[in-house]
C-alpha cells in the first residue's frame, strides 16, 4: 500500500513540476503552450570520408571553422590520378582516329560491285563463256560479300572501342574529382582526424561536420498540456536570450513524437528549428537551453496562412 502510494505521489510530482514549466504565452485560451529549459541538439552529424586511397595533400579548413555547402575541405595527392586521366584521353583519341577510318569498308564495297558487275556481264554472254568461269565469278561475289561483312564488323568494333575509351576517361575524371573533398552541407568543423602528409584508405574519416542550420529540440512534455493527435506539424517559436537581456525568436515546427507515453503521462517531442547567422556566427548553439512555445488548437490552423519570419527580435 505504501509503495503504491509513493509511486503515485512520484508520478504526480513529475507532472506537477513539468506543468509548472508550461504556461500560456499570450494568456489563457490563446492556444500557445510554453516550455522552459528545452535542450538544443544537433540533428545532422557528418563524418567526411576519403573516397580514394592516397595521401592527404592539403587541408583547407580548421577546427571549429564554419563552412558552406560544396566548399573545398581537403584534397588528396593527384599526380597519379592526373596521369591516368591523360592516358585515358590519349587512348580515346587513338580509338576515335581508328573509328574515322572507313577506307577498308569502302574498298570492300567497290570490290563487291566490280565482281557483281563482271558476273552480270558474263551471264549476259553465257553462250560464249564457260560454266566454270561463271562458277568462279559467283564464288568471287560471295567472297566479296564476306569481306565486306568482316570490314563492317571491324569498323563497328572500332566505334564500340571509342565508347569504351570515352567511359574510361569519365572514370578517370571521376577518380580525380573524388580526390577533392567538399562539404555536403553548411556547418561547423567539429573534428579533424587526418592531417596533411598522412596516408589514408578509402572510407577513412578525414573530418567531421555538424549542421547548425537546422537544430532539434528534444523535450518531455505532459500529455495534458498538448493535443498529441495534432502535434506533428505544429508551429514552434523558440526564445533565445542574448547579450544585455535582448531576446531573439526563431521559428520551427514539431516533426515527430515518440509513440510511447511514460507511466508519468509524459511524451517526448522533437522540434526542428531554423537557425540564423549573426556576424558570421550561428545564433543558436547545441547544448543551450531555450524557451519553446508550441501552437495548439485554433492557432495551428491559422499559422499555415500566416507569414512567419525565420527570426525576429523581441524587446
Amino acid at each position: 500500500m505504501t509503495i503504491s502510494f509513493l509511486r503515485n505521489l512520484s508520478a504526480w510530482l513529475a507532472i506537477a513540476w513539468l506543468g509548472a514549466c508550461a504556461h500560456s504565452l499570450y494568456g489563457q485560451g490563446t492556444g500557445w503552450v510554453t516550455f522552459e529549459k528545452c535542450p538544443v541538439m544537433v540533428e545532422h552529424h557528418f563524418e567526411i570520408p576519403a573516397q580514394e586511397r592516397g595521401f592527404l595533400k592539403t587541408l583547407t579548413v580548421e577546427l571549429n571553422q564554419s563552412v558552406a555547402a560544396n566548399e573545398l575541405l581537403a584534397e588528396l595527392d593527384t599526380d597519379l590520378a592526373e596521369l591516368e586521366l591523360q592516358m585515358a584521353q590519349l587512348e580515346r583519341a587513338l580509338a576515335e582516329e581508328l573509328a574515322r577510318d572507313e577506307s577498308d569498308v569502302k574498298f570492300q564495297q567497290l570490290a563487291l560491285q566490280q565482281v557483281e558487275a563482271e558476273l552480270a556481264s558474263h551471264r549476259s554472254i553465257s553462250n560464249s563463256v564457260s560454266e566454270s568461269e561463271i562458277r568462279r565469278l559467283t564464288l568471287g561475289v560471295e567472297q566479296a560479300k564476306l569481306s565486306l561483312v568482316r570490314a563492317t564488323h571491324v569498323h563497328r568494333r572500332a566505334l564500340s572501342e571509342v565508347k569504351l575509351k570515352a567511359a574510361a576517361v569519365e572514370v578517370a575524371q571521376l577518380r580525380l574529382t573524388r580526390r577533392r573533398i567538399v562539404a555536403p552541407c553548411s556547418g561547423v568543423v567539429t573534428a579533424i582526424r587526418i592531417h596533411p602528409g598522412q596516408s589514408l584508405e578509402a572510407g577513412q574519416t578525414i573530418l567531421e561536420i555538424e549542421d547548425l542550420e537546422q537544430l532539434v529540440i528534444d523535450r518531455l512534455i505532459p500529455t495534458a498540456q498538448v493535443n498529441v493527435a495534432n502535434l506533428v506539424g505544429c508551429e514552434v517559436r523558440v526564445d533565445l536570450e542574448q547579450a544585455e537581456g535582448a531576446m531573439l525568436r526563431l521559428a520551427g515546427q514539431i516533426t515527430s513524437y515518440d509513440p510511447h507515453v511514460s507511466s508519468s503521462g509524459l511524451v517526448r517531442v522533437h522540434a526542428r528549428v531554423k537557425n540564423i547567422q549573426q556576424d558570421g556566427h550561428w545564433a543558436l548553439l547545441p547544448g543551450r537551453e531555450v524557451t519553446m512555445h508550441v501552437a495548439q488548437g485554433s492557432d495551428r490552423s491559422v499559422q499555415a496562412k500566416a507569414s512567419i519570419r525565420p527570426a525576429e527580435r523581441i524587446r
